[in-house]
């Protein structure tokens, strides 16, 4: 029997997925771009947006509404499985969970980190930190997992030859916000008489002050990590009130800050708070 696809495909629902609001540029703007996505947007018989930012894109621009449902992988439910007899095999092995060819965070990514940092040689490496239980965000998780094997792996000749002459790096830092930090966000808001993005169930997950071993005066270049996020503007909602909340002025002088903590070092332990992620780098590359 003959299977019409057209007639299938013509019949079956249409759902999208959001993950914020990508637009292909159509050399419009405003009201007549909107215009246009709705045209499309009419078609679908359902709308899924990843994240609660991602739902309010399309409500205030689009109109409609939209379900939440959360991308990634319930780690904590798979976390105590027993790997396949054999497995893994001699050399290790690497697991991969995810879109294989997805720009952003594809098996791609984790191909050319180690490669990248063996052609351009970087002292020190940023990462996001082991500990992700009260925000485990996959992008996160998948980043701190491939920045530790490729740290490891940069500097040892054994190990992914292919990928160019062996570095190693001479230190790998995890970034920190401290709940000292979120506190005292949280509390100039009330001080302000602004409604704080912290809610109970926000405050009720700041159960611990996270460790840090480096702490950054950025005074001056504040504003930097402002206009990133808005450059992000499908992952980071630019109205937020957690990122711009506050006034310029006060989240300039609030926490001119930024956090670190040391998770790998091949010139020496911190003692104390250190000022610079270079410390002992710069020495070290004199000699």
């Amino acid at each position: 029997m003959a299977v019409d696809l057209d007639a299938i495909r013509a019949a079956a629902a249409r759902v999208a997925a959001s993950h914020g609001l990508d637009v292909v540029d159509l050399e419009l703007s405003g009201p007549a771009k909107e215009r246009v996505l709705r045209v499309y947007l009419e078609k679908l018989s359902g709308r899924i947006a990843v994240s609660p930012a991602a739902r309010k894109t399309i409500v205030d621009h689009l109109g409609g509404d939209a379900v939440v449902v959360p991308n990634g992988v319930h780690i904590a439910k798979y976390a105590g499985g027993l790997p396949f007899p054999g497995w893994p095999g001699e050399g290790g092995a690497i697991g991969f969970v995810g879109r294989v060819d997805e720009e952003r965070k594809g098996l791609a990514v984790l191909f050319e980190a180690l490669p990248m940092i063996r052609r351009e040689h970087p002292q020190v490496i940023v990462t996001y930190p082991d500990e992700q239980t009260e925000y485990p965000h996959p992008d996160h998780i998948r980043v701190h997992d491939i920045s530790l094997l490729a740290f490891d792996a940069a500097g040892d000749p054994e190990r992914y030859p292919e990928a160019g002459e062996p570095y190693s790096p001479l230190k790998l830092y995890y970034s920190v916000w401290p709940r000292s930090r979120m506190l005292a966000m949280h509390e100039k808001f009330l001080e302000l008489g602004l409604e704080s993005p912290f809610d109970e169930k926000w405050l009720a997950r700041l159960t611990k002050q996270e460790p840090f071993t480096t702490s950054i005066d950025i005074s001056g270049h504040e504003d930097v990590r402002g206009n990133a996020l808005r450059a992000h503007a499908t992952q980071v909602d630019p109205n937020s009130p957690f990122w711009f909340g506050l006034p310029p002025e006060v989240q300039r002088t609030l926490h001119p800050f930024e956090e670190y903590r040391l998770a790998r070092s091949l010139v020496g332990d911190v003692e104390g708070i250190e000022d610079d992620l270079f410390d002992r780098v710069r020495a070290t590359a004199r000699n």
